[in-house]
């Protein structure tokens, strides 16, 4: 379980990280109560669970923007995970510090959640999001704890970034605003989005993972188990719900007969990847 001589640093970074993800969401879940308000008055007209709802949607969007922040300076603006020889280890076994608090701050956000979720079931999420985010806590569990895979997980984890837009779009759709030109855009920047991060992306991560085949069993065996089912499984369900978010975006763009995502639905197919945004009870059927 981890490397000796790194293991009392790793662990104490892991643990702080994970502590700042608590305080973070139970910080941003509260201040939501004093905040939004503030922001729109639509806020106070909604119903206690929708409040709930939407308080929830601030931690989720936080902890998106932090992960793809710091999955993407680490691919981006290091060579951390490049092929360079000058690092010795093997890029599956490669992390630093910053890869490391961002695995322990997503442990803290998914922790927080579930217990938010057995709290206030169903009306936080059903039994799909309860077994997503334990899947989500393993698979970053295993990749922190053992000291592995901090390339592979933060990718995925890394396809956060298109949360933020699920959530703004929830959010204009409480107070009214699905007409307005922002929802529109917003509709627009999701499709953008989803089809680079959760459909390109993937292809190169597989792309990766043949080309380095020869270290993957270097890890441990839980995080070969997790290396070679779970990415198959998100790339699959994220490809069937893009032909459905961009089915709804045709019809709001250009109107006609296809079928599109309930907001139930969408929320669905992020909540079976790496998201985590909560049910949608409206009855709306466009994107």
């Amino acid at each position: 379980m981890g490397r000796p001589d790194s293991w009392p640093e790793h662990s104490t970074t892991l643990l702080a990280a994970a502590v700042a993800g608590y305080a973070t969401y139970v910080g941003s879940y509260k201040a939501s109560r004093w905040l939004s308000p503030l922001i729109t008055a639509s806020y106070s007209n909604l119903s206690e669970k929708k409040k709930l709802e939407w308080d929830a949607r601030w931690p989720s969007t936080l902890h998106a923007v932090v992960l793809s922040s710091a999955a993407g300076y680490l691919f981006l603006c290091t060579d951390l995970f490049s092929d360079s020889k000058e690092f010795g280890d093997p890029v599956i076994l490669r992390m630093n510090p910053l890869s490391t608090a961002a695995l322990g701050y997503s442990l803290g956000y998914f922790s927080t959640d579930l217990v938010m979720l057995y709290a206030h079931y169903p009306d936080f999420g059903g039994a799909e999001m309860g077994l997503h985010h334990v899947a989500a806590w393993m698979s970053i569990a295993v990749s922190g704890i053992h000291e592995e895979g901090h390339l592979y997980t933060l990718a995925l984890l890394g396809t956060e970034c298109t949360t933020p837009f699920i959530n703004a779009r929830w959010m204009l759709d409480a107070v009214g605003l699905r007409s307005s030109r922002v929802y529109l855009v917003n509709g627009l920047a999701l499709v953008a989005d989803w089809f680079v991060i959760r459909i390109l992306l993937f292809l190169w991560f597989f792309a990766h993972m043949y080309t380095h085949s020869d270290e993957i069993y270097l890890v441990s065996v839980p995080c070969i188990l997790l290396l070679f089912t779970v990415p198959v499984l998100l790339f699959t369900l994220n490809l069937f719900w893009f032909f459905k978010i961009l089915a709804g975006a045709r019809k709001l763009l250009f109107g006609g007969r296809d079928r599109t995502l309930k907001p139930e639905e969408l929320d669905s197919s992020i909540g079976a990847a790496f998201g985590a945004p909560r049910h949608d009870v409206s009855k709306d059927k466009d994107l």
